[in-house]
Formats: structure tokens, C-alpha cells, sequence
């Protein structure tokens, strides 16, 4: 009987499918089972990667700046807007730099709300309906931050909460 742990799918991240999908450019002679083999030896995962997961990279690569946005998401959800989140997490990202690298959910909500303004701004006349209704709720925060791969962390500043990447 199997156990739980060898029944369960092998899921890669962004940019595991998209160093597979390169790999398979570069050696376009290996069938899809060597490729997954290729793989879980490369990724030490538990098992080969199935054929219909390789199958689907090898005739949809993941996008290098999807890989770059968000790197190690292994399911890909849809966001409201792909610009909002990407400027947000370059904005996460040069705070790093700041010392202390202070930031919180009413600062992301913040600049959230900043960088919205200047997409509609910029795309007048353009359909806008669902960026216009987005909220950017404490639900809203957290999944972002999930769908980022995120981590919150306290410093010891004044009840500050900072967001660093893994």
C-alpha cells in the first residue's frame, strides 16, 4: 500500500519550471521521463515531476518575468493587476535596503493604494472595473504577501512589522 507521502503530486515552483523548461531547450533530445528524472535529481524532490506537468512546460514555459515577479509560487493564481503587483514587490524589495527595512501592512495598503492610482492614471479609457473595486484589506494584505512568498517578522522598533523574502 502506498504511503502518503510517495500518492502525493510533486508540485515546482516558478523558477524550478522555468530552469526545467531551459534545460529542455538546451537538450532537446530527452524524452519527457528523462526530463523528470533530470529534475527530481536537480530539485531533490521525492518523485519525478508527472509527464502531464512536463508536457505542459515544454509547450508553456513560464514567462521570465512572471519567474522574476514572483519566483517561488507553485500555483499560479490570478491577481487583479499584474502591474500593481509587480510594482509593489519592487517597492517591498528596495525597502530592504532602508535601515530599519520597515514595512507594514498599513504601508503596503499605503502604497497599494498609491500605485492603483497611477495605473488608472495612466490607462483612462480603459476598462478598469475590477482595479477600481479592488479593497485592500487585511485579506488582501495577507494573500499577498502569501502569493509573494513573503514572511512577517517584528523588529525592535515600535511595533513595526517588517516583510522580508525567504
Amino acid at each position: 500500500m502506498p504511503t502518503k507521502n510517495s500518492s502525493a503530486r510533486v508540485r515546482l515552483n516558478a523558477k524550478q519550471k522555468l530552469a526545467l523548461y531551459q534545460h529542455y531547450k538546451e537538450n532537446p533530445n530527452l524524452t519527457q521521463t528523462e526530463l523528470g528524472t533530470w529534475a527530481r535529481m536537480k530539485f531533490k524532490l521525492s518523485k519525478d515531476p508527472s509527464q502531464k506537468v512536463i508536457s505542459r512546460l515544454t509547450r508553456e514555459p513560464p514567462s521570465e518575468s512572471d519567474v522574476k515577479a514572483r519566483p517561488n509560487i507553485k500555483t499560479q493564481r490570478s491577481v487583479t493587476s499584474t502591474e500593481l503587483e509587480v510594482s509593489l514587490v519592487e517597492w517591498i524589495d528596495s525597502c530592504k535596503n532602508l535601515n530599519p527595512p520597515v514595512v507594514s501592512w498599513v504601508t503596503i495598503r499605503e502604497k497599494a493604494e498609491e500605485i492603483r492610482q497611477g495605473i488608472l492614471s495612466r490607462s483612462e479609457g480603459q476598462d478598469n472595473t475590477k482595479l477600481i473595486a479592488l479593497k485592500f484589506s487585511n485579506g488582501w494584505v495577507q494573500r499577498f504577501i502569501n502569493r509573494n512568498g513573503f514572511k512577517r517578522r517584528r523588529v525592535r522598533v515600535k511595533e513595526a512589522a517588517i516583510v522580508l523574502k525567504k
